[in-house]
């Protein structure tokens, strides 16, 4: 039986669809330094990692 592999690493896209924040938005989060990612040929490469430590700050972030 295979175990499935957990992501280490997202797409934008999937990033975008694993957040609920449109292809742009995690774009601008990149150019911004609030995201953490990196380029693998062509391909910007977001660790799983680096998404879940934004959500769990903006988490803590009080809505206006």
């Amino acid at each position: 039986m295979h175990m499935p592999i957990a992501k280490r690493a997202l797409s934008v896209r999937e990033a975008a669809e694993a957040s609920s924040l449109s292809k742009s938005q995690i774009h601008n989060l990149i150019r911004d330094g609030r995201l953490r990612a990196g380029r693998i040929g062509k391909r910007v490469i977001i660790p799983s990692q680096a998404l879940d430590d934004l959500l769990e700050s903006a988490a803590g972030m009080k809505v206006s």
